[in-house]
């Protein structure tokens, strides 16, 4: 079963290196912190600019500008802390990535750099990729809940004795249907 596992990697951070999984590359990049600083910096306006681009004349992304966008989602969720932070049943973390890559895009065209840096606003689209996650696990849940109600009819075989059929018979030999109420 897929599942979103905390605590997996333990390491001693010495505050001048940090790691984040690449998404585009599928590896773990070292970067240093002058490096971190200057892409929380450069980077998210570059891709709130690149958004604005694609929105106002409906031209699609450059290779470019697709590494710069998941470059971005990567290192805001390994390390301004958008990861989820909780251990979380039935979903990966390829779709928490796919629910923050789509926040994230969404929430960056509303971003204003002069309120506050791009790091700071991550928790943001965080909560709001939880909540889309949950709300959709919320959808999933009840549809499973209808399936597994029907599958946990009584599975007992019951025969047509008197010539006529009882309510809740499907046919001869069918499944007996659990009611509340009583029979009598």
């Amino acid at each position: 079963m897929k599942s979103i596992r905390r605590g997996r990697i333990k390491r001693k951070y010495d505050g001048t290196t940090y790691y984040y999984w690449d998404i585009q590359t599928k590896r773990e990049v070292c970067i240093s912190r002058d490096t971190l600083y200057e892409i929380g910096r450069t980077l998210p306006e570059k891709v709130k600019k690149t958004i604005h681009k694609i929105s106002l004349f409906k031209v699609p992304m450059t290779e470019e500008e697709q590494k710069d966008v998941l470059t971005l989602c990567s290192i805001s969720i390994s390390i301004w802390k958008g990861s989820p932070r909780i251990s979380i049943e039935g979903v990966s973390m390829e779709d928490y990535t796919n629910d923050f890559y789509i926040c994230m895009v969404n929430l960056l065209e509303k971003w204003d750099p002069k309120k506050g840096p791009w790091p700071c606003y991550v928790r943001y689209v965080r909560l709001k990729a939880m909540a889309m996650m949950y709300s959709r696990l919320k959808t999933t849940e009840k549809k499973m809940a209808e399936v597994r109600n029907f599958h946990h009819l009584n599975g007992e075989i019951v025969e047509d004795r008197s010539g006529f059929r009882e309510l809740g018979l499907q046919g001869h030999g069918g499944r007996k249907v659990n009611s509340l109420k009583p029979k009598w």
